[in-house]
Formats: C-alpha cells, structure tokens, sequence
C-alpha cells in the first residue's frame, strides 16, 4: 500500500532460469550479488565455492554469471558498488597468488574514471559517522514500492490487483517495473495503480476499489499515522462482495426440481505484515484497531509463508509479524 524509488526489475525470466540450473554457494552468490549483499559477503561465497582461494575458475564462473547476468546488464548496480566488489575481488585473488582475469581489471578501470564513484564516495564519507553507521547500508535494499509484491500477486491469477501509493514519484516508478514484467501476467489478470492518501480519502472512493483481500506491508511505523490507517483499513472492511449462488432443491412437483436462489456475501479481509521495530506501536495500532471495530489476529505462526529468497543470509526474519485483520461479528 506504501511504497522509495529503485531501477531494477523485479522479476527476469533470464535470471530466474540461471539461477536455477546452479546449486548451493553458486546460486547463493548470484542472488547475493544482485541483491547487492556487502562486498565481503560476495568475497566470502566466492572463496566458498572456490575450495578457500579466488581461484580463474571461480573468477570465470562470476564474471558470467553475475557480471553478464542479464538483469545487471539492463538494470546494473550502482559503479561505487561495483567498484568496491571488483576491488576486493581482485586483491583476494592477488594475495592467493591467482591470475586475474583481464574482464576484472579492466571493469574496475573503467568504474574507477566514473564521476558516480567519486560522487558516491564523498557521501559514504558523510554517512559513516559513530551514531549512524547503518545509513550506508539503506543502498542494498530492496525500497518499498519496487512493485514486487504486485507482481507475485498478479501471479496468482487474480483477476484485478490495485496498487496504491501516496507519492507519485513512486507511483512512477512503479508503473516502470510493472511495465518490463508485464510479458510475466497472463490474461485476465490487470493491474492498476492509484495514488492514495491515507488522511484524506474518501469512503467513496475507498469502496470504489471493491477490494476483497488486502495486502500491505511494513504500514505500522510511526504513531501519528496509525488512526488515519486504522480509518482506512475499516473503510475499506466495511463491504462486502455479493455472490448469487443457487441450488436445486427436492422433486416436488411433476415440473422438476425446485429452484431456490440466495445471496451470500464475502467479508473483505486484510493480511498486514509488519517489522516490529517498537512493541508499543504495535499495541497503539492493535488497540485503535480494536476501538474501530476491527479485529487483528496475530497469525505469524499459523500463516507463515516458505522462506523468500533463502539464498539471502543478510535478511532477518525473526522480527516480521503477519496480521489478518476483519471487521467484528456484530
């Protein structure tokens, strides 16, 4: 539902088959890399795989699949990061005494010439300050907004997915990686994308949307935002979606069976998964909810999905918490 800016696909036939094909601590180090895992992460694969050394034929094995790969050539990693990862790459094969392959020298030449480097190098030197040491890292992550979650769901077959936001920048962006995987969704499934502001919408336009299953992630983050959420989320568990449904009953007359028609009607419901970086916000979220009408059920434990992305080590999952939230029987 809330979604920073990214230029990376999503998604990539290309790369998933690549991926495949490869086992253990080579298809570890191909996600690492384009997740961009810290630079001593990706040396520590490389050696893996390499019996201790950054050997020619480890060396060979990344520069196709990881420097070649088809998604870092559309959408590459930023120059600093590549930079720092060829860098380290090469001194580690040098001090195992380890011919070099040509391709690394002559990439890191090139990234070395590269105004980005420079550039970025001025604001690492910024960011790395003793009560702030973690903005460096902010780079590697996957923002929020990268459309990621549109398109699984689009996977599922749904026949409509809504994605909305609050910032058109992101908007934006999102209608680009939505765009470069669209070949992936197949028909009727269609995707819209609409900018919404919690503390001004409308009911109308709320119910308009005719949602049956909400999903958002990581919404419960900042106390002054919960009541205009909470407003949200029960404007949009207010309706329901009527199904006719019909059956046949008993053969109570020489005309044939009895025809009986009724209409059911299905709550939406909504699945919220959250990091939980302050207990106390969570309760003023469950709490308001509660006094809204509404009813959160912690179902981390009963819900809980297969592991994403389990080649990524530098994730921590302990702390991610899953709600399904619905209006209270009356």
């Amino acid at each position: 539902m809330c979604f920073p800016s990214i230029r990376v696909p999503v998604c990539d036939k290309a790369m998933s088959f690549s991926v495949i094909e490869m086992e253990g601590a080579q298809r570890q180090l191909v996600a690492s890399f384009l997740a961009m895992e810290s630079p001593t992460s990706i040396l520590r694969l490389v050696r893996e795989i390499g019996n201790g050394s950054v050997s020619t034929m480890v060396q060979d094995f990344f520069n196709e699949f990881c420097l070649k790969n088809s998604v870092v050539v559309k959408f590459p990693p930023s120059r600093g990061y590549m930079s720092n990862v060829l860098k380290l790459l090469i001194l580690a094969a040098e001090s195992d005494q380890q011919e070099v392959l040509d391709e690394f020298y002559d990439q890191h030449v090139a990234f070395l010439h590269s105004s980005e480097v420079l550039c970025m190098a001025c604001r690492d030197f910024s960011f790395r300050v003793h009560t702030c040491q973690s903005c460096h890292f902010f780079r590697t992550a996957l923002p929020r907004g990268a459309g990621l979650s549109t398109i699984c769901l689009g996977l599922l077959n749904a026949s409509k997915v809504i994605a909305t936001d609050g910032n058109r920048s992101t908007l934006a962006n999102l209608k680009h990686n939505v765009a470069i995987n669209a070949t992936l969704l197949e028909e009727p499934t269609s995707v819209e994308l609409h900018e919404l502001l919690w503390e001004s919408a409308s009911e109308k336009a709320v119910k308009g949307f005719g949602a049956e299953i909400i999903v958002g992630a990581d919404l419960i983050y900042d106390v002054s935002c919960i009541p205009y959420l909470v407003r949200l989320l029960a404007m949009l568990l207010s309706r329901g979606m009527k199904h006719e449904s019909s059956c046949q009953g008993k053969n109570s007359s020489a005309y044939g069976h009895e025809y009986i028609s009724h209409t059911d009607v299905v709550p939406p419901i909504a699945y919220i998964a959250t990091v939980i970086r302050n207990v106390e916000t969570m309760d003023i979220f469950v709490s308001s909810a509660c006094q809204a009408g509404l009813l959160v059920e912690d179902v981390t434990d009963t819900m809980r999905p297969p592991i994403f992305l389990p080649q990524i080590t530098g994730i921590d999952r302990s702390a991610i918490r899953l709600d399904r939230v619905t209006r209270k029987p009356s």
